[in-house]
């Protein structure tokens, strides 16, 4: 039977960027299981494209595995973000520069992400088994108590046959529906948010500027985000009756509907990619963590995507991975041991909870009718444009805090790559 460190169940993002890291930073064997067959993704049209905002650190994280520098040349920076409500006088305007950013972050297209991390994964099959189209079926333990392994029962599409594959640590980054999560027994808190998302992009006929903007409506919210070639995505929230008719609507009537919400400063709105809907619901594991398994990224969080922070917590929480297993090479201690995975789940556990819950507060004092409530709201947009200590204090906490190595400047201390700096966040 064949071994492994560390078994990752799960080929996007955030399993794929972990295998590497792994690789390059560290003399652990690694499987990366997917259950998606190789180059199964879809070719998609530019106003189809699904968009993810990073955050600097999160581009930082991708320089460091390498990527960044074939990324960055689709990669639109945000310059500028306003944010609003409907209704009412107050917004606030953050520029970057005035902060001492070239940028907030940056959006690129997921698949574009995802098909670099396939090409780089390439380069090392000594180090990588690359399990695609395979399902994980079943999960043991054995019984030794000093270093006990996983055992992972694998079905290949396509086979009738099994195998089996023992690792010393198992990580579950297969998403919010993850069956390492069912597997291993771990219980999950679910809130469902009564609404959907619409996604799609939009072509306009000018520049935006660089600039995204989050719009909080009577029964939910609308952001859009800056993309390359004068597009920009956009997310929109609600009720799922509202979202229905939303698809209903012509091209025409959509647009109409999308400047009564953001207003006219965009300028003509020229075409409209494919509208996709998903439900929003909060999925949060009451355990991440035992002996010899863990749960990384959506499998452990999923979050609704105000703000979007998910992937970028999702990268997060990777990186914090990343140097406890560092640590746990150079204590020589076993890499599934409860002290390791303990130390993982401390490392990032205060920095997760708040953002957590900051968007709960959010998503709830922008949904709260009351007067009052909306009276402190209007109030808190306004001191974020006129105070620029408050306007620095909070951009401060949402790009981040102390941060692990893979998400600094100067990268791990294993290895380090050559590439355009990007701005300091702390």
């Amino acid at each position: 039977m064949k071994q492994v460190d560390v078994a990752i169940v799960g080929g996007g993002v955030v399993g794929c960027s972990l295998a590497l890291a792994l690789v390059q930073f560290t003399n652990l064997d690694v499987a990366l299981i997917e259950a998606l067959p190789a180059n199964d993704q879809e070719k998609l049209s530019a106003l189809d494209q699904r968009s993810i905002a990073l955050s600097l650190t999160s581009c930082r994280l991708l320089k460091h595995l390498g990527l960044w520098q074939n990324l960055q040349l689709h990669a639109q920076p945000i310059e500028h973000i306003e944010v609003s409500e409907q209704g009412a006088w107050s917004k606030t305007r953050l520029g970057a520069k005035k902060l001492g950013y070239a940028a907030f972050g940056y959006v690129i297209p997921l698949d574009l992400i995802q098909r670099a991390l396939s090409a780089e994964l390439r380069v090392y099959p000594d180090r990588i088994q690359h399990l695609a189209g395979t399902r994980l079926c079943e999960m043991n333990d054995s019984a030794d108590s000093d270093q006990p392994l996983s055992t992972l029962t694998l079905q290949k599409d396509g086979l009738a046959s099994e195998s089996q594959l023992q690792a010393r640590l198992v990580i579950g980054a297969d998403g919010t529906g993850s069956t390492v999560r069912r597997l291993a027994n771990f219980a999950v808190e679910q809130h469902d948010y009564q609404q959907q998302a619409l996604v799609t992009n939009i072509q306009l006929k000018r520049t935006h500027q660089a600039r995204s903007f989050e719009r909080f409506t009577k029964s939910g919210s609308l952001g859009l985000l800056p993309l390359t070639k004068q597009r920009m995505a956009l997310f929109w929230a609600a009720p799922c009756a509202e979202i229905k008719a939303l698809l209903e609507l012509s091209t025409a009537d959509f647009i109409e509907n999308v400047y009564q919400m953001v207003g006219y400063s965009l300028g003509a709105c020229t075409a409209v990619g494919k509208r996709v809907v998903f439900p929003l619901k909060k999925t949060i594991a009451v355990n991440s963590w035992r002996e010899g398994c863990i749960l990384l990224g959506n499998a452990e969080h999923t979050l609704h995507p105000l703000s979007g922070q998910g992937l970028n917590l999702g990268l997060y929480d990777l990186a914090c991975m990343l140097d406890v297993l560092q640590d746990s090479i150079d204590r020589q201690e076993f890499i599934g041991s409860a002290n390791v995975l303990e130390r993982y789940s401390q490392k990032k556990q205060k920095r997760n909870q708040h953002i957590i819950r900051d968007i709960d507060y959010l998503l709830a004092g922008f949904a709260n009718p009351l007067a009052p409530v909306g009276k402190v709201r209007r109030a808190w947009l306004s001191s974020l444009e006129l105070m620029g200590p408050l306007r620095q204090a909070r951009v401060q906490k949402t790009l981040g805090c102390r941060l692990p190595s893979l998400l600094t400047a100067a990268g791990p201390k294993v290895l380090q790559k050559g590439g355009e700096e990007l701005n300091e966040v702390v």
